[in-house]
């Protein structure tokens, strides 16, 4: 990809041979954003050397997926490509640019060897690894590599599969449906893997067979006219939906209270479109769990907010992908958690809101408050007591670089608290309180930076039954869920496995 090396052939033997393939891949340097798309991204490669990422940002950059290997080979700037797009807020992942002529069994490989070295984390804004198939670069003829289409699609399977035994997430796959249809013979096996399909005619369409949509389109060979590194790419969506396919539809966890009144401490976590909640037996672990059923699959962040509507339930506020904010509403029936009814509706404005947590009752007057952070940006909703908010204060800027938020009530024994994990694996406490009226927030205080690999964090309370309050978190490499325990001074006393098992 820029992946321009693609326009160099195109523009030769293919683009002469084909009229509908010489439509589909002019060159288009100049191509302005595609109608109807508003989440514009970048593809790179080792062509594009050392890239000015904060320049891109400005150019409106919100996502790309860099190359990382070839084979066996590593491109020598991928690491410092990688860290400084992630550090300028960029959703990024990493790809490899298939080489099936390395041998057919070489697929699992290659992934393998991607892996290794794509630096990929559940952090919720990296992309999944991707496989870049398409026409060698290096020739100018009609070539599958040398394999049959039965040989490369076993090839294909190979790759992506061992993607998702690695990260837990289906390998995304990059393609142009021209190569696809020749190479694979049409195969149709591979829908569930996220698609990025080239194309620069003006339209995604066709796509390969077994896709009815695709994840992100690169519509352009390159976008150097207009000041982008790479080939130009768009996603198909809101930037809430790509924060969603960032965040891996893996879990998304809160703590949601003690919903029998025995003192023992809840969770929630939803998995693809499953909701569990999980009932603390008090000592660090979960006693049972209880299924909160199906319908979830849209739902991007979960936060627990107590009696947040004044009907003496634990309440947990759903954001979903279409902006929407839902309030539900779980209860002790008899002995069970039960979800009291379907959700309701606080608002629908939350449409560029990627990250959210309860923060409890800042006022002491029985109203439950909750963040949300948009951008750079984090605003406390005051809670009205009844299902809404009352009103919002702003909590000031500098939030771009975290990527989780969650409440985790007096941590420090003080005030109110959000533990904030950042980019770089540390995890902040900033303290909320009341100053005169309005909502005010201390300088962060570091909790400790090795947190690196988290993929899921909630405040759960005192869930240890030790003085203090704790925190979960998920690490994405070892598919574990940790206990941290608060050591209720702000820092923490001991990390304890919970369960393995979890992505």
């Amino acid at each position: 990809m820029s992946r321009t090396r693609l326009t160099v052939f195109l523009a030769g033997t293919l683009m002469a041979v084909s009229a509908l393939t010489a439509g589909v891949f002019a060159a288009t340097p100049a191509a302005a954003v595609p109608s109807g798309y508003t989440v514009e991204g970048v593809d790179t490669s080792n062509n594009d050397g050392v890239i000015d990422w904060s320049t891109s940002v400005s150019a409106g950059v919100k996502f790309g997926w860099a190359k990382a290997s070839e084979g066996d080979w590593i491109d020598p700037n991928f690491s410092a490509n990688y860290q400084s797009a992630k550090a300028s807020g960029i959703y990024l992942g990493a790809y490899a640019w298939g080489r099936p002529d390395k041998g057919p069994d070489s697929g699992k490989g290659q992934a393998d060897f991607l892996v290794d070295h794509a630096q990929n984390t559940n952090d919720g804004k990296t992309l999944p690894p991707q496989l870049d198939i398409e026409w060698p670069w290096w020739t100018t003829g009609f070539d599958c590599y040398g394999l049959s289409s039965s040989q490369m699609v076993t090839w294909i399977h190979d790759f992506v599969n061992e993607v998702q035994d690695r990260t837990g997430r289906p390998g995304a796959i990059y393609t142009n449906t021209s190569w696809w249809n020749q190479c694979t013979g049409g195969d149709g096996s591979f829908g569930a893997n996220p698609l990025e399909i080239a194309n620069y005619s003006g339209s995604p369409t066709p796509l390969p067979p077994g896709w009815s949509t695709a994840t992100a389109w690169q519509y352009a060979d390159n976008g150097r006219s207009r000041g982008l590194p790479g080939s130009p790419t768009t996603f198909n969506g809101t930037l809430n939906d790509l924060a969603f396919f960032a965040n891996g539809q893996g879990n998304r966890v809160t703590g949601i209270g003690d919903v029998f009144g025995n003192g023992r401490q809840s969770f929630v976590s939803i998995t693809g479109d499953n909701a569990t909640l999980y009932y603390g037996n008090g000592t660090g672990s979960y006693a049972s769990t209880v299924s909160l059923g199906a319908g979830w699959r849209t739902t991007m962040q979960i936060a627990g907010v107590g009696d947040f509507d004044g009907r003496h339930a634990r309440g947990m506020l759903a954001l979903r992908t279409d902006g929407s904010l839902w309030l539900y509403d779980i209860v002790n029936n008899a002995g069970n958690a039960a979800l009291a009814g379907p959700g309701t509706l606080v608002t629908q404005g939350f449409t560029s809101a990627t990250k959210l947590a309860g923060v409890g009752d800042v006022f002491i007057d029985g109203h439950q408050s909750f963040v949300a952070i948009t951008g750079d940006n984090a605003t406390l909703y005051y809670g009205n007591g009844h299902g809404s908010y009352a009103s919002t204060i702003s909590l000031g800027a500098g939030w771009r670089t975290t990527t989780m938020i969650t409440g985790v009530g007096y941590f420090d024994n003080a005030n109110l608290g959000i533990l904030a994990y950042r980019t770089d694996g540390s995890a902040w406490l900033y303290d909320i309180y009341n100053n005169g009226g309005y909502a005010a927030i201390t300088t962060p205080a570091l909790v400790d930076n090795g947190f690196t690999g988290a993929a899921a964090i909630a405040g759960v309370g005192n869930f240890d039954g030790i003085r203090g309050n704790d925190f979960i978190y998920v690490q994405g490499a070892e598919h574990a869920l940790y206990l941290v325990s608060g050591n209720n001074d702000g820092s923490w006393r001991a990390r304890s496995t919970i369960t393995g098992g979890w992505y």
